[in-house]
């Protein structure tokens, strides 16, 4: 039986094998807080939420400044000047920003990845 859309994203321990909501956390929660029993799930979750926050911050930051950059310099090199919203911009100068905000997020999963593999050796699991 294929998911439906509200399995997705979490756990349904409480529907599918009958434990209680105390018992049931994101794996995020579980990971993040590994072996910090005396947080309550409040905390777990405000501690989850503040992470993800913080992560999509400063990743859409990031992506966004590389994507302004590449359109700015490679219109500028065509001659082309922006207004204000970079609304007049060439398809071309788009799709190369679009392209150099891509290659910034998948290095920086890449690079999380690899933190993670090295840290997480540590923890002993």
């Amino acid at each position: 039986m294929p998911p439906n859309p509200d399995q997705c994203g979490r756990l349904e321990l409480d529907r599918r094998y009958g434990l209680g909501p105390n018992v049931e956390q994101s794996v995020a929660g579980a990971l993040s807080n590994y072996g910090a029993d005396a947080l309550s799930d409040h905390d777990i979750n405000i501690n989850v939420n503040l992470r993800l926050q913080l992560g999509t911050t400063f990743g859409l930051t990031t992506s966004t400044t590389m994507f302004d950059s590449v359109v700015k310099e490679m219109s500028a090199q065509r001659g082309v000047t922006l207004d204000s919203q970079m609304t007049n911009a060439p398809a071309s100068e788009n799709l190369s920003g679009y392209r150099a905000a891509q290659w910034t997020a998948a290095s920086c999963c890449l690079l999380a990845s690899l933190l993670g593999l090295v840290l997480v050796r540590s923890v002993g699991l």
